[in-house]
């Protein structure tokens, strides 16, 4: 039995940028890329993470007055990268975290955890690229030297966000809504 829960997103820029493969999601969500210092597009992370932490925060106590032992955080992809960047910097913000498919977490600073409370699902697809799956389980073998809680493992399908869905609805009942 899954207790009610309500889900606050934040939207995914997937502007493109000129001459670049890359959209402005990727200097959003992960930390130290390889932008220019003091330019639009080496400031969005540092906003980014700003608005997640104070300005969602707000948002969530304020007006659905939702307990912080009750919070957790998902994200996918460059979302997921996020997460880590987000459990190093601020380990007490999220009781849980379920991230898929990580991409650009930027483990290297990852600090040793004295927090037993973190609970972290990390799962990839079994159908992704061979780098994206190399880096989930290095990724998840360095969380667990460093004292994390950590469910891994992988799942039938890809990159997508079906795929994704589908096991964030059973993995919500392993955080222990």
């Amino acid at each position: 039995m899954i207790s009610e829960f309500i889900i606050v997103g934040v939207n995914s820029n997937e502007t493109g940028i000129p001459n670049s493969y890359l959209q402005l999601r990727n200097y959003e969500y992960i930390e130290n890329n390889d932008a220019e210092i003091g330019s639009d597009l080496y400031s969005r992370y540092i906003n980014h993470l700003e608005f997640f932490i104070s300005e969602v925060d707000e948002y969530v106590k304020e007006y659905l007055k939702i307990k912080v032992k009750k919070r957790f955080f998902y994200g996918v992809s460059n979302g997921a990268g996020f997460g880590i960047s987000l459990l190093d910097k601020y380990p007490n913000f999220f009781k849980s975290y379920i991230l898929y498919s990580v991409a650009g977490a930027n483990k290297d600073n990852l600090k040793k955890s004295n927090n037993k409370i973190s609970n972290i699902i990390i799962r990839y697809g079994n159908q992704e690229p061979e780098p994206i799956i190399d880096y989930n389980i290095a990724l998840a073998e360095l969380i667990k030297s460093k004292n994390y809680k950590v469910t891994f493992s992988n799942y039938k399908g890809g990159h997508k966000r079906i795929d994704w869905l589908n096991n964030f609805i059973k993995d919500i009942q392993l955080i222990g809504l």
